[in-house]
């Protein structure tokens, strides 16, 4: 069990010093630059891993994830892309455990006119859906 901890934390200090800076890489560009086949890995799938390596590994990937999506809207298409890759693949509940979803929207409303129309709509869909704005209530004139 030392070995694997130890492994875990050289995983941990290495994606820090990899992808915790400013001008760090896109997972999504370096993934998909990688080919294509069964032994490809997606980028939510790394990015899943890596806040597995606990310590502070969860909230190190949602920095980074967070950071990525906020200085290049690419990198939100890439995620809006994994989000709804085919209509029988649901993983729009799965990618919840790697961002916020409300500041997911706010990127997307932020950037929308650099993304894909249709997977803004089935974004905005889904979280509408579930975080419906409240109601207004009547006020009484007395």
């Amino acid at each position: 069990m030392s070995d694997l901890q130890s492994t875990k934390d050289y995983l941990r200090e290495h994606l820090r010093a990899r992808y915790l800076r400013p001008d760090a890489p896109s997972v999504f560009e370096q993934l998909r630059s990688l080919g294509s086949g069964p032994n490809r890995i997606e980028p939510t799938q790394f990015l899943f891993m890596w806040r597995n390596l606990g310590g502070n590994a969860e909230a190190e990937e949602r920095e980074y994830l967070l950071g990525r999506l906020t200085r290049r809207p690419e990198d939100i298409e890439h995620f809006l892309s994994m989000m709804f890759r085919v209509e029988f693949l649901d993983d729009y509940p799965n990618l919840k455990l790697l961002i916020d979803y409300k500041e997911l929207a706010q990127l997307i409303a932020l950037h929308e006119d650099k993304l894909d129309k249709e997977k803004v709509r089935q974004f905005r869909q889904r979280y509408e859906a579930e975080n419906p704005p409240p109601a207004i209530a009547d006020q009484d004139p007395s």
